[in-house]
């Protein structure tokens, strides 16, 4: 009876877990823009400072130093892509020998023994946000690959004034789209660890997932280089 009772609670254990988990994983870039209209968060100072630096890229003679910036960003996101994929792999080659990955997690959980299929799913849930991720670092390098053409396309200057604002809104804005793919493909890397966690035990996916949310939320709201954004932004205006 007192085995039932435990696999019972332990399959329970593992639902709320992995809905926890996709639940954060999902829903966290939704609960952030409700936060933005509230409070400005770090993306959306950036949003502005992305806006100032095209303006100030138009009025420029020389652009070649924006292009190497923005280079420099898809260099970053290319990185990250290709880490993606060995993380992929890797994850792959796990759900190959989850009999062996369930054979050494159980000689430390006695009390709730894994199973083959149990594990597989984890992997499974861990890979598909792995997935994830890479489509959305190899998506912000394509639209960096955009935002150097764009660049490249700009009018020479001297621009009129009226025509800057526009234009500089339009390229920010796109730049901006850029960087909330990269920050998707981030934030894959963040909550894959609560994913990890649940391979350990479901009970420790909840407190994980709320650190990993308060740290991405403080980093939004609360941290330094947000405050130092927003300064920058406001100054600039």
């Amino acid at each position: 009876m007192t085995a039932d009772v435990i696999q019972f609670t332990g399959r329970w254990a593992d639902l709320i877990a992995c809905l926890a988990l996709i639940g954060c994983w999902l829903l966290y870039p939704h609960a952030l823009a409700l936060v933005a209209r509230r409070r400005i968060t770090l993306n959306e100072a950036m949003i502005e400072i992305r806006q100032d630096w095209m303006a100030s890229m138009l009025k420029r003679e020389n652009r070649i130093t924006d292009a190497a910036l923005v280079g420099h960003v898809l260099s970053s996101a290319s990185f990250f892509a290709s880490t993606t994929v060995l993380v992929i792999g890797a994850l792959i080659g796990a759900l190959a020998n989850a009999q062996t990955i369930v054979a050494t997690l159980g000689q430390f959980l006695l009390e709730h023994p894994p199973t083959v299929w149990l594990t597989q799913l984890k992997i499974v849930v861990i890979l598909t946000i792995f997935i994830y991720g890479f489509f959305k670092f190899t998506w912000a390098i394509r639209q960096y690959n955009y935002m150097i053409a764009l660049i490249g396309a700009a009018p020479p200057a001297p621009m009129p004034d009226a025509a800057i604002a526009p234009l500089a809104r339009i390229y920010a804005a796109h730049f901006s789209r850029a960087a909330t793919d990269f920050n998707h493909g981030l934030r894959a890397y963040y909550f894959s660890l609560a994913g990890f966690a649940w391979l350990i035990d479901p009970l420790i996916v909840p407190p994980t997932l709320l650190l990993i949310v308060a740290i991405l939320a403080r980093r939004q709201t609360r941290s330094g280089v947000r405050d130092d954004v927003q300064a920058a932004r406001i100054a600039l205006r």
